[in-house]
């Protein structure tokens, strides 16, 4: 881990984030493996994707062009015209009958291939097939080929996130969680969040097996909903569908001061391992500390003045200031003294 950005975590187990030892010991841990660690942030409003009709008029005038070209037996104005059709209707998903008006351009590729040349009957069949899939079976209409044999069932397990507040439409219908049967070929798929559209899309399903659809719009990976889906079970932490490249895991310990972190990349994290702060290891009572009372300072300034007098008082005796002086002559002769 680089200590030059900030690495997100969460609790994966019990009341640590209410406990103060348990606060401390992961600040110790951040500290003494030189990393910054943050609370995961809240998840951002989900950005709406804008519903535009519009353009489902521009899609069936391209049809019409392209049906009056197959009935003129142009298939290079035809070409274009379906082109033109089923590029828009694949740009604009969002639409509610985004799934319909691309079943009618597929329809229109299996007319074109079936009538004009180059013909191909392949082609015509599996074009009108993917257009059941979408929109469900109808009967061929006038010049359309006789309705082949529908598309294969296949059986998807469609993995969904429970926890993201979304609802999912595949082809008009409300899926959940689990076991779907669908047909094989591609279906119109619709995610709503806080009731507007937050993603659509055309998924093609051609074999049984998991169907992921992104289920979690927030502002992106690392934030709460992301991180939300990871759990500890007490031996390891079980971390499916999280998205974020770099984060930590911790759980509160039995032992006071004491907690679990396992640091961990997107779904895999390494194993818990236990962190203890140095405070924790002592478990007596608070203890009194007795401090000496301190040294006044009125006392070190008399010091400072007694000792100031009595230096003057030694220097005063010295010089001889304070000796009497004599009141008569004296005089001197040899080594006799009169006075």
């Amino acid at each position: 881990m680089d200590a030059a950005h900030d690495v997100p975590y969460v609790w994966v187990g019990g009341e640590g984030a209410a406990r103060p030892d348990a606060g401390r010991a992961l600040r110790e841990w951040s500290l003494a493996r030189g990393v910054r660690v943050v609370p995961a942030p809240a998840p951002a409003a989900p950005k709406a994707r804008e519903v535009d009709v519009a353009p489902g008029a521009d899609i069936e005038a391209e049809l019409d062009r392209a049906r009056d070209a197959i009935s003129a037996l142009d298939a290079e104005r035809a070409d274009r015209a379906l082109a033109r059709a089923e590029a828009i209707a694949r740009a604009h998903p969002e639409m509610p009958h985004a799934g319909w008006l691309l079943a009618e351009v597929l329809r229109g590729w299996s007319l074109r291939w079936s009538r004009l040349a180059p013909q191909s009957l392949e082609r015509a069949v599996a074009a009108w097939q993917d257009a059941e899939a979408l929109a469900g079976p109808r009967e061929a209409g006038f010049g359309e080929i006789a309705r082949p044999r529908p598309p294969e069932q296949v059986e998807v397990d469609a993995l969904l996130d429970d926890a993201a507040a979304v609802t999912v439409d595949v082809d008009g219908a409300r899926v959940r969680s689990g076991p779907l049967k669908l047909a094989a070929g591609p279906h119109h798929v619709v995610v709503q969040q806080g009731g507007v559209v937050v993603w659509a899309s055309f998924v093609n399903v051609l074999v049984s097996g998991p169907l992921r659809l992104p289920t979690s719009f927030g502002g992106g990976d690392c934030d709460t909903a992301d991180l939300g889906r990871a759990t500890f079970d007490g031996a390891a932490v079980r971390a499916a569908r999280v998205r974020c490249g770099e984060w930590v895991a911790v759980a509160p310990a039995d032992r006071p001061g004491a907690i679990l972190v396992a640091t961990c990349s997107k779904d895999t994290c390494g194993p818990m391992l236990e962190w203890r702060t140095g405070a924790a290891a002592f478990g007596g009572p608070p203890q009194v500390v007795t401090r000496a009372r301190p040294w006044p300072a009125w006392a070190t300034w008399a010091l400072v003045g007694v000792g100031a007098a009595t230096a003057a008082c030694v220097t005063v005796v010295a010089t001889g200031v304070l000796e009497s002086r004599p009141t008569e002559s004296r005089f001197v002769s040899g080594g006799s003294q009169v006075h």
